[in-house]
């Protein structure tokens, strides 16, 4: 049987408290990866991250700037995937208390962590090649222009 392949854009959220930022998994993976999803057709990215974030923890986020477009090949749970990855800064709500430790979301088998740039170092992150450069916002260094990266793989 061959595999199915899907081509997507998903809008991903780069959500930031103290030294920590917010990482997601779904039952099963052992991986974890910034939250976010899938672009629907007729939809801007930015739209979508806020509907997704909307749907998955029942937040409103404020999307701030694009800081990477990543163009990603995988294979995952036997199917192909090309995305197209658009990465922005989004401000957790004013005043919402953060849960400590993994919390689930609002969607049946996914989880939510905060996690500090050692952890996250220890994780196992996707797309893999985002984990240098997500260390180095984390440590305060910012782009001066929206990075584009390209990754195959995991």
């Amino acid at each position: 049987m061959t595999p199915k392949t899907i081509i997507r854009g998903r809008a991903c959220a780069i959500i930031r408290q103290a030294n920590r930022i917010l990482l997601n998994r779904f039952g099963g993976d052992s991986f974890w990866a910034l939250p976010g999803g899938a672009v629907e057709l007729g939809e801007f990215s930015s739209d979508a991250l806020v509907r997704e974030m909307r749907e998955e923890l029942g937040i409103s986020i404020a999307v701030g700037r694009l800081v990477w477009v990543i163009e990603n090949l995988f294979e995952y749970r036997d199917t192909h995937f090309t995305e197209f990855g658009f990465y922005y800064e989004a401000a957790w709500p004013a005043g919402m208390v953060l849960a400590e430790g993994e919390f689930a979301g609002r969607e049946s088998d996914q989880f939510f962590r905060w996690v500090s740039a050692q952890e996250v170092a220890a994780l196992d992150l996707r797309p893999s090649g985002l984990l240098a450069p997500l260390l180095r916002l984390m440590k305060g260094e910012s782009p001066a222009s929206i990075g584009h990266f390209t990754f195959s793989g995991r």
